[in-house]
């Protein structure tokens, strides 16, 4: 017999021998119908995806400036010599300064205090020293083979099952929030399991992911998803759509194929803050999805963060995986800037990719 799931508010999943897709298209009750699909890692796959960024020899490569341009003499200035990306997100032009510092509203130093930063992906290692003090309530929407078992005081309150056995997530989390290779140095962060070990998971997982974010009901929160999968999945869009009403801003990934992002789910969504990759001199990674769909560019190449294999470990990763969540680190420090609750996710799509965008930057941004 055929089981129903409801994934969110109208979303349904069917399973079961007897499933008639067609017939569920043609009926009146239904809006859409689709089978449900694949979504993995987009961490781009090359001959050395961790190589060091100075031996990096790509035609292409990035920019994006900080969050906000404020005065920040008040805040402290961090060293970042390896860190390129956090580099180049403080500043309106090369050449990079091995310095990055978080911007200032009326004296007080913006780092994402308030914000919640939701990293739907591989889990995150939540023992590890970049996120110490700042990790809160996740879950996994991954069942049997990963119920991976974390070591550390934090275990009992939101270890179980949200673990990373890939990476892919702690890098990620790394990037948007940590304390040394972050951008939202103060956000707390919420690891939300959608993808396996392997780095794979399904747009039911996906979606049923992102209600449970709308649900939580969390003031100022960001979800960061460097994922997908080809094709327009019209339940990831209302997913998405849910959220974007409720006050939820989603970044996710452009892809790495190098083709048209509007053919890639969830990067074709409009309520959505697409990001493709940028390298160190201002141009689109050669991997980069681009077109209409992609909202902003930010660095994805050779970008160094936290790992799964320590409480200390670091690596380098290249991808538009890498570019979503220096966006979603900077929609945390906005969202702290915001004095109320809540601001509308308009109003913080707007600024991340009108009012604070560096704009006519990237060279080879794509036909």
């Amino acid at each position: 017999a055929n089981t129903v799931e409801t994934l969110a508010p109208g979303i349904l999943k069917m399973t079961g021998p007897d499933v008639d897709l067609d017939a569920l298209a043609r009926d009146f009750d239904v809006e859409f119908a689709e089978l449900d699909g694949v979504v993995t890692a987009m961490p781009y796959d090359s001959a050395s995806p961790f190589e060091d960024e100075m031996q990096h020899n790509e035609k292409v490569s990035a920019a994006v400036r900080r969050a906000l341009q404020q005065d920040t003499t008040t805040c402290e200035a961090q060293s970042v010599t390896s860190i390129w990306g956090l580099d180049r997100t403080d500043q309106t032009n090369l050449p990079l300064d091995s310095s990055y510092t978080n911007p200032t509203d009326s004296s007080a130093c913006l780092c994402g205090l308030g914000a919640h930063v939701y990293i739907l992906d591989t889990g995150i290692r939540v023992t590890h020293n970049e996120f110490s003090g700042r990790m809160s309530t996740g879950a996994s929407f991954i069942s049997g083979v990963d119920s991976c078992k974390c070591t550390g005081p934090n275990e009992p309150d939101y270890c179980g099952g949200v673990c990373d056995g890939h990476g892919h997530g702690t890098h990620c989390a790394g990037t948007a929030a940590g304390t040394t290779y972050g951008i939202a140095k103060c956000a707390t962060i919420h690891a939300v399991k959608v993808l396996s070990d392997s780095g794979s998971g399904s747009y039911s997982g996906i979606i049923s992911a992102i209600n449970w974010v709308v649900d939580q009901g969390q003031p100022n929160s960001i979800i960061s998803m460097s994922l997908g999968g080809p094709g327009n999945s019209q339940g990831i869009k209302i997913a998405i759509d849910a959220a974007h009403a409720a006050g939820v801003i989603t970044v996710v990934a452009a892809g790495n194929s190098n083709a048209n992002a509007c053919g890639y789910s969830p990067a074709f969504v409009p309520n959505a803050v697409t990001v493709g990759a940028t390298t160190s001199s201002d141009s689109r990674s050669g991997f980069s999805n681009y077109g209409t769909c992609v909202d902003v560019f930010a660095p994805g190449s050779s970008i160094r963060s936290a790992y799964k294999s320590s409480d200390t470990s670091t690596t380098y990763m290249s991808g538009t995986s890498m570019a979503c969540p220096h966006v979603a680190g900077a929609a945390a420090l906005l969202v702290s800037k915001a004095q109320a609750p809540k601001p509308s996710a308009d109003l913080v799509v707007t600024a991340l990719t009108r009012t604070f965008a560096t704009l006519n930057k990237i060279t080879n941004a794509g036909p």
